[in-house]
């Protein structure tokens, strides 16, 4: 059965689950917002590219949504630039509803409104009931 595909649309954001076709784009804003992130991101393993990061941000993703646990989005401006990462992790449903909610918005759009709008709709998304499947 596959996956529901979560999408939401906001004033100027896409925010849908990474996909293949994002690899450039995923690489250019880890690349170039590394040293943005630095206070709150680890450094990362040495030898290990950011080529390889985005095939494990795939695998995670695909493993999260199909055990619920996780949801992992990028946000897209209208010309196609990722502009941020938004996530849920470690979904709990039933009495307890809870989740750890992240997020990473690229150096070259911080301080703009986007991480506000970005969680904005990853907090819609957390309360709205989970999909079928």
């Amino acid at each position: 059965m596959p996956l529901p595909t979560v999408r939401r649309r906001t004033d100027r954001l896409t925010l849908r689950p990474l996909g293949q076709e994002d690899e450039g784009e995923y690489v250019r804003v880890c690349s170039e917002s590394a040293e943005a992130w630095r206070p709150w991101i680890p450094a990362g393993e040495p030898g290990v590219s950011v080529q390889r990061l985005f095939r494990r941000e795939l695998e995670r993703s695909s493993l999260g949504a199909r055990a619920g646990t996780h949801l992992r989005l990028a946000a897209f401006a209208d010309d196609g630039s990722l502009v941020g990462l938004f996530a849920l992790n470690e979904i709990v449903r039933g009495v307890f509803q809870s989740a750890y909610a992240s997020w990473q918005v690229a150096a070259d759009r911080m301080r703009r409104g986007y991480g506000t709008e970005g969680v904005r709709a990853l907090l819609d998304l957390a309360f709205e009931d989970p999909p079928d499947g």
